[in-house]
């Protein structure tokens, strides 16, 4: 399965099949130019319910509707203010989703309590096709259970999800990758319900009347979301990913406060971190990251998930990482910049930091001046060990294929994380105290592969440079860095790995060196009950540290 991006028409016969499931009232998964949306027909005889039911919703939470045209406005809209109308004229068709007071034509099961409808016409040709085949409206949302990523491919769409339906109209990525912006279009000024690819600064463009948000937190700063495509090192794949930042950021008319790159962990993927990028973002920074090799949407494929070249894979990693800094600095060239980094990323980034000078500057010359590295979920794995598993993978591939896969790698690395928690519920326990944090996790397929022996000899690498006390006497003295991590985290030993990593650096002569151990949590701080304490820990170190640059 190749990821392709959404374009031109379905063959008939697929377009055929979902419409029949549709007229019969199942609900079809179908690409839209957003993401990928989970819709059924609207008529007097379906209802949403089973849409509430799979997304597991609020039914308090009406669904929006997918319509061919803007007339929609008039047949299902009633007393629509002229500069919603302005909006559809500009935005329609595309990632504009505009509420409205119902007309009569709307049967309470399909609107909101206060008698309101929101409608899109959308861009994507498969859902203009569906639209025309069932000639009716669709009532639409993202194919994710409610809180979770939405999914822009096929292969992101979790199981319990694509268990549930009729059918699945697969066809590559959604171009946007994002969520349509949502309007409030029943008073007299635009209000922002959900931001997404349409800005406050483009409505009040298209209409002449300023927006404002409807919940703009304690920063009240709008927030956009951007994909990023930046060439991968080995000339052959695009690494993907996105930035979060204030519009006005993304707009090129104010610069951050400063940058955040995300490197993340091992077998997941950079959008895991939505809600923490949306919160920097909030407070003024520009964050970005992409799929590492061999994860997500870089990888060529998900057939390659957890792959990588058994000869230069820890390489392709740091320079892959180090090459979507340098595309994205150059665009925020004069903020403060950090690294947060995760799990197997913080590997990635101590072997970065372990290849170049003491002024920051790498084997090639480029200069690296960064404000701060925050390393989560770090361990210190005794440079032996790492060699003994570097020499296993590689002797096991030379039999098997780099491509192969091994239960007793799977089982000496991740498999032996659980054994601190037993009895267990699952596989993953050790992620997380929150039970839906690790329930998500495992319904999504972008999680839940194994690495090669290509990707274990890569990891290996990267543990034993990260390890290695030559290796940190190559990071800047004076660069700050700080380790944090749950108290109960296998990976760090609970506790006593991560120190040991701090004592590394310490001992190489770097002199702002800070640990924190967040008590009761596990792997991934970012999703327990208390990450808003965890993000607010986090963005005090980043505002504390770059005034301190400034």
């Amino acid at each position: 399965m190749e990821q392709a991006n959404v374009q031109g028409q379905l063959p008939q016969e697929d377009v055929t099949r979902a419409a029949l499931a549709l007229k019969a009232g199942r609900p079809v998964i179908f690409p839209t130019e957003t993401v990928y949306g989970l819709g059924v027909m609207v008529s007097k005889d379906t209802s949403p319910e089973e849409l509430y039911k799979i997304k597991r919703r609020d039914a308090e939470k009406p669904i929006a509707w997918l319509v061919p045209d803007a007339s929609a406005l008039d047949r299902y809209g009633l007393r629509v203010p002229e500069w919603a109308r302005a909006l559809a004229g500009r935005y329609w068709p595309g990632p504009l989703t505009l509420v409205v007071p119902t007309s009569a034509a709307v049967s309470s099961r399909w609107c909101s309590r206060n008698r309101t409808v929101a409608l899109r016409v959308p861009a994507d040709e498969t859902a203009q096709q569906l639209l025309a085949e069932v000639d009716a409206p669709l009532a639409t949302s993202s194919a994710n259970i409610q809180g979770r990523i939405a999914p822009r491919a096929p292969w992101h769409i979790a199981r319990s999800v694509r268990r549930q339906v009729a059918c699945v109209v697969e066809r590559g990525r959604s171009p946007q990758g994002v969520a349509s912006t949502v309007v409030d279009a029943t008073g007299p000024e635009p209000v922002i319900l959900r931001e997404g690819p349409i800005t406050p600064q483009m409505i009040e463009e298209a209409c002449g009347v300023a927006p404002r948000l409807a919940s703009p937190g304690e920063s009240g700063i709008a927030v956009g979301k951007e994909l990023l495509e930046v060439p991968s090192t080995d000339g052959s794949n695009i690494q993907r990913g996105f930035i979060w930042a204030p519009t006005e950021v993304l707009a090129g008319t104010k610069e951050p406060v400063g940058t955040v790159q995300l490197v993340h962990g091992m077998v997941e993927f950079v959008d895991r971190y939505d809600a923490f990028a949306r919160f920097l973002a909030r407070h003024g920074y520009a964050v970005y990251g992409c799929d590492l090799p061999g994860h997500g949407d870089t990888a060529q494929s998900p057939r390659l998930w957890g792959h990588l070249p058994l000869k230069g894979g820890a390489d392709l990693l740091v320079n892959d990482t180090l090459a979507v800094c340098r595309a994205v600095s150059a665009r925020f060239s004069g903020a403060p910049r950090f690294i947060f980094c995760h799990s197997m990323g913080t590997f990635v980034v101590r072997a970065l930091l372990s290849r170049f000078d003491d002024l920051g500057t790498s084997p090639d010359g480029y200069p690296l001046p960064l404000t701060g590295v925050v390393l989560s979920g770090t361990g210190n794995q005794p440079v032996a060990l790492s060699r003994f598993g570097n020499f296993l993978a590689r002797l096991l591939a030379t039999f098997k294929g780099e491509r192969a896969h091994s239960p007793f790698f799977n089982n000496l690395t991740l498999g032996s994380y659980n054994k601190a928690f037993e009895p267990v519920r699952t596989s993953c326990d050790w992620l997380s105290v929150n039970e839906e944090n690790v329930d998500a996790y495992l319904d999504d397929p972008r999680n839940t592969y194994s690495f090669t022996l290509g990707g274990y000899a890569a990891l290996t690498t990267l543990t034993r440079e990260a390890a290695s006390a030559r290796g940190a006497r190559h990071v800047p003295r004076d660069l700050p860095l700080l380790f944090i991590a749950g108290s109960d985290d296998p990976v760090g030993a609970s506790g006593e790995g991560v120190k040991a990593a701090a004592r590394l650096y310490r001992q190489a002569g770097v002199s702002d060196v800070g640990v924190r151990l967040i008590d009761g949590c596990r792997h991934e701080i970012l999703n327990e009950d208390n990450r808003d304490e965890t993000f607010v820990t986090i963005l005090e170190w980043f505002d504390q540290h770059r005034e301190a640059r400034s």
